[in-house]
């Protein structure tokens, strides 16, 4: 019993690290004079979290690789310094459809209609990633080769 109640912690501990499945959020939120689309903190803000704060997520202005695979694409995501910020990352599944929903689906950046890599690993051979032309989300294997958008929070 105790076993499993540790289990239960460490899982509420991980779920509130991680938002699963992050809310569209279209508008400004209380306090903060940002709005999705916006230029600001290296990126394009795709995401606002909810909240009298000022916090979110930004996607990279454009691809920093086309048709890579996924190992590289994570590699150049953590090593990338871009607009003086090098806290970058390859993006979960859940973001990166926030990035086609509120960024492509409403015409306000750049991507390509190829699917993009994240971060959400299906198992140990396979990937998510997301295709720009249909919304579609699936996963492919490691080694094969899709765009790559980086992201990070601020």
């Amino acid at each position: 019993m105790k076993n499993l109640w540790v289990l239960l912690v460490f899982s509420s501990v991980l779920s509130a690290a991680v938002a699963q499945n992050p809310k569209v959020v279209n508008g400004e939120t209380k306090g903060c004079k940002l709005k999705i689309g916006d230029e600001y903190a290296g990126g394009i803000v795709f995401y606002l979290y909810p909240g009298a704060d000022c916090h979110g997520l930004v996607c990279a202005p454009n691809d920093q690789a086309k048709n890579i695979e996924w190992s590289q694409a994570n590699a150049l995501c953590k090593s990338l310094t871009l607009n003086n910020y090098s806290d970058w990352r390859l993006p979960t599944k859940y973001e990166l459809n926030q990035m086609y929903l509120n960024l492509h689906q409403a015409g306000l950046c750049c991507f390509g209609s190829n699917s993009y890599w994240s971060s959400t690993e299906g198992s140990n051979n396979d990937a998510w990633n997301q295709y720009f032309n249909n919304g579609y989300q699936t996963f492919d294997t490691k080694n094969y080769s899709n765009n790559v958008r980086a992201v990070r929070s601020f």
